[in-house]
């Protein structure tokens, strides 16, 4: 694992265009896209307290969050994330869930994630167990 820089920044429409150019000569379209975008939802975790959403608002330096996310409404790739921040740096750690799992998670039915052979699938429990870690917002956009 290796963390990354990620650095967010608002642009205009001319920029944008701009932009869209000049990538458009060295690098090619995502093959997942749609007429050039695609539809992200992903279901964010956090404690009834909402722990994770004001650790992102204060700008907590070390934090890390948890969602389960899938694109263009194809439930066939669900994939489970854990987002850490450490300062300016970012890391993204992923696992495959079925439609089924992802279902479970969301009811409520979580002990057979604690003998999971995944890692992350079991830390998700871990937080789920001791810290109520819940499903707690669905966030739609399109990219």
């Amino acid at each position: 694992m290796q963390y990354r820089h990620e650095l967010k920044h608002d642009i205009t429409a001319s920029d944008m265009i701009a932009i869209r150019q000049r990538m458009r000569a060295i690098a090619e379209s995502d093959s997942h896209a749609i007429n050039g975008q695609y539809l992200i939802r992903s279901l964010y975790f956090d404690t009834p307290t909402d722990k994770a959403l004001f650790e992102k608002q204060n700008g907590v330096s070390r934090r890390h969050k948890f969602r389960i996310r899938y694109y263009n409404g194809d439930k066939s790739v669900i994939h489970l994330e854990k987002k850490c921040k450490v300062g300016g740096l970012g890391l993204k750690v992923s696992a495959n869930l079925t439609e089924e799992m992802a279902q479970k998670i969301v009811d409520g039915d979580i002990k057979w994630m604690r003998d999971s052979e995944d890692e992350l699938i079991k830390e998700l429990y871990t937080h789920m167990v001791t810290e109520n870690l819940a499903p707690k917002v669905i966030v739609d956009y399109t990219r």
